[in-house]
């Protein structure tokens, strides 16, 4: 047997520093089909903040990031985005690459400076092989093209990442080498994921969207610390909200 390749080397560096206030959000709302998803977010993100955004399917998560994104226009309020801040944008749909060109002319439009040896160098670094090199990234697997997507964003030096679902079209190997990039990177990061354990490794703050059961449309909750610790403490709020109607139902003085 051959021995395991090593991980794939995402360096993600930013070309320059964003000024210390990164993006803000103020009194942001949203609705869609008469469903409030989100309504008066004040939310101020800074130069090295790692942020999770969490919540059940269909809550607003991606509608929240692609409004930070100016992919799509809020209801109320407005995003403010800070000084020097260069946006890179990674989607579900993966749709910073483009079908009609090659793997290797997607690169090189990237960085058209680059020579042929270099772009194939660096494809190759990341699991691309000669074979690949010619082929139309629109006959690319879900994998492929994700992590072509993310070579995008590695060559085009984004100081502050909006990534929605990052590791949903990438292998084991893939995501290992994306969670290390990621804790190595120097700039922002805001992150839509269902990968507990990715967002434990990266992140330190999270936007949560309520649950179904919840009664707070509209009304998210920040929380400083990863997914372990958030669930730790929803678990013990939701411990303490049991207790407490059972401690009144007794009344004052009952054993």
């Amino acid at each position: 047997p051959t021995a395991e390749p090593g991980l794939f080397r995402f360096d993600l560096a930013p070309a320059r520093p964003s000024g210390g206030t990164v993006l803000e959000t103020e009194s942001l709302g949203k609705s869609f089909g008469g469903k409030t998803l989100l309504s008066g977010l004040d939310l101020h993100v800074s130069r090295g903040d790692r942020i999770g955004i969490i919540g059940p399917n269909g809550c607003g998560k991606s509608t929240l990031l692609k409004m930070m994104a100016g992919r799509i226009v809020p209801d109320a309020g407005r995003v403010v985005v800070g000084h020097n801040v260069d946006l890179g944008f990674y989607d579900q749909e993966l749709s910073s690459v483009s079908d009609h060109n090659t793997v290797i002319a997607e690169m090189g439009s990237v960085d058209p400076r680059a020579t042929l040896g270099e772009l194939r160098s660096f494809l190759g670094a990341f699991g691309f092989g000669e074979d690949l090199f010619d082929r139309q990234v629109g006959r690319l697997s879900g994998g492929e093209r994700g992590r072509l997507s993310l070579m995008r964003l590695m060559k085009e030096g984004h100081n502050t990442l909006l990534l929605e679902e990052p590791t949903n079209h990438l292998d084991i190997r893939s995501r290992e080498s994306l969670e290390e990039s990621l804790r190595n990177y120097t700039g922002t990061m805001i992150v839509v994921s269902h990968d507990r354990r990715f967002l434990d490794k990266i992140v330190e703050r999270l936007i949560v969207f309520p649950g179904p059961a919840e009664d707070a449309a509209g009304r998210l909750r920040l929380f400083d610390g990863n997914y372990a610790e958030w669930v730790r403490r929803r678990d013990q709020e939701n411990r303490s909200a049991q207790i407490a109607p059972a401690a009144t139902s007794r009344g004052p003085g009952a054993p």
